[in-house]
């Protein structure tokens, strides 16, 4: 499912509202600007073409999934995870900007890591 940005401007006036599962798998997705705050499920953007987390979730209750991106750090990304964090085949080079609360699985592989700070 893609999403313009009208739809975006829907997501942002019901930005409370939304509390199941936010998927936005495979899509040409450019930018989370005015999503959701809090996400009571799963928020997922994966295989996207997404530079920056800015504009995510602060908090995910559930899983945070963005893997299969551009994303050369995790800054802008949500602070709390109740779940796993997802950031495999991206274009990481360190973890600056990641979840200081983590509930469940880091996953990174496919990265070029040189630090895990």
């Amino acid at each position: 499912m893609n999403f313009n940005g009208s739809q975006f401007n829907l997501l942002k006036e019901y930005n409370q509202l939304l509390t199941e599962l936010l998927d936005y798998i495979g899509g040409e997705l450019t930018s989370l600007e005015h999503g959701p705050t809090t996400v009571a499920g799963t928020y997922s953007v994966t295989g996207n073409t997404l530079s920056s987390l800015a504009g995510a979730p602060r908090i995910v209750e559930k899983d945070f999934i963005c893997h299969d991106n551009r994303l050369p750090t995790l800054k802008g990304g949500p602070r709390e995870v109740g779940g796993s964090y997802h950031a495999s085949k991206n274009l990481l080079t360190d973890l600056k900007g990641i979840a200081k609360d983590i509930h469940g699985e880091l996953g990174i592989y496919g990265n070029k890591l040189t630090t895990l700070e």
